[in-house]
């Protein structure tokens, strides 16, 4: 099937695309003509026209490499990332989006260069301006390597020449050699400023905060996480029609493409926390964790269905100012969840609840790491919610003095 044309609305000096929807025609405007703008959402209305099974459609490049422009080179480029980068529902990942961040200084400087024209030098000059934007070394490198990564597919696809991708192949920044800012380590949060930051979170954000502490699971696994990730198990008697939630099977994640399976085992408090988000729930595909199914919503929140990781974040960041503690991202909830957990038991039960391992090893361990991860979801819960002392028993009254003997 040919790709719908790039057009251009001289009258008003804007670039359209028009698609067929149904047995009618549609016309889309994308921008100004020629901008960097309007070729980035004409490759996002030609991947969405596609099918999921076929190549990613994209602008038609030139006849010669050469005179490829660096706008043309990135539409191509995002509109192969939202064909290829998908979860295995067939939504669109994250990737995409890191894509577009990491191209933005790159288009920025050059919004009008053709690739072949960009020698090593301006690429310096692009890695610079990722330093004054304010990102960190290990930032710059992720996002660097996005865009060679983008270069390389560009020359296999032989869009662009092989000397471009070694034009932009520069030498890895050095710890503390460069003008790039060092992160420090991300640390633990403590329990205290956790519990203390609960108190001033909406019931279902604080509620997704519990999630993360008693199961490990990271930011993202939670935010998406569905009913068809719940699995049940028949009962005799309990909650949820004679069914007991014990596991989560998540169908969403991060190294989903990798082929690995990601079971958490849940604990009792865990499984008390979801079963009421679960019972509410009527769509399978339904995320549970809904803004807009959460009762006194605010009104920028009634129609988001997922909440996104910086609500997730800023939420999280503000209540803890409100509470009076150190800020703190979700994610650092994972590593109290590991530190406690190494505390406990041992570095392998902390490896097995976050599901640190590759796709090889978790054949080979399957059984035994559910055994191990079930262990240290049960001493996380006892760490996190240790049981009350005991009462003191009363002393028992004095007894009459023992008798004398008699002689």
């Amino acid at each position: 099937m040919k790709p719908p044309a790039y057009c251009h609305h001289k009258p008003t000096d804007q670039a359209y695309v028009t698609v067929r929807d149904g047995t009618k025609r549609r016309v889309i405007y994308l921008g100004a003509f020629g901008s960097a703008e309007s070729y980035r959402r004409y490759g996002e209305v030609i991947a969405g026209v596609a099918p999921s099974a076929s190549p990613p459609l994209s602008p038609t490049p030139p006849s010669s490499p050469e005179g490829i422009s660096l706008a043309d080179a990135y539409a191509l480029w995002i509109a192969r990332c939202r064909v290829y980068y998908r979860l295995s529902d067939g939504e669109p990942s994250d990737e995409t989006e890191n894509n577009e961040r990491s191209w933005a200084p790159l288009l920025a400087l050059f919004p009008e260069a053709l690739i072949v024209s960009l020698t090593k030098k301006n690429y310096t000059a692009v890695r610079e301006e990722m330093i004054r934007r304010g990102w960190c070394r290990k930032l710059i490198t992720q996002r660097w390597g996005r865009i060679l990564r983008g270069l390389k597919w560009l020359a296999a696809e032989e869009y662009i020449p092989d000397a471009t991708v070694l034009a932009a192949t520069l030498p890895r920044l050095q710890p503390y050699r460069s003008a790039a800012p060092e992160t420090e380590p991300v640390k633990p949060v403590p329990l205290a400023d956790v519990r203390a930051t609960q108190k001033y979170l909406r019931p279902f954000v604080a509620a997704m905060v519990e999630l993360q502490l008693l199961t490990g699971m990271r930011p993202g696994e939670v935010r998406k996480l569905r009913l068809c990730d719940l699995v049940w198990e028949e009962t005799a008697t309990g909650c949820g029609g004679g069914r007991r939630l014990v596991a989560l099977r998540l169908g969403r994640h991060k190294t989903i493409h990798r082929g690995k399976v990601r079971l958490i085992p849940l604990s009792g408090s865990a499984s008390e926390l979801l079963t009421p988000y679960a019972l509410s729930s009527k769509d399978a595909d339904a995320v549970l964790f809904s803004p807009a199914a959460a009762p006194d919503t605010p009104k920028r929140w009634r129609n988001v269905t997922l909440l996104s990781r910086c609500a997730y974040a800023d939420t999280i960041r503000f209540a803890a100012q409100r509470a009076g503690v150190a800020q703190w991202s979700p994610g650092q909830i994972r590593h109290l969840v590991a530190t406690v957990t190494r505390k406990n038991i041992n570095l392998d039960a902390a490896r097995a609840l976050l599901g640190h391992s590759s796709p090889t090893t978790t054949l080979i361990y399957a059984e035994r790491d559910e055994a191990i991860a079930r262990a240290a979801v049960e001493a996380l819960e006892k760490a996190l919610h240790p049981p009350p002392p005991p009462k003191p028993t009363p002393e028992a009254p004095p007894g009459p003095p023992p008798t004398p003997p008699q002689s």
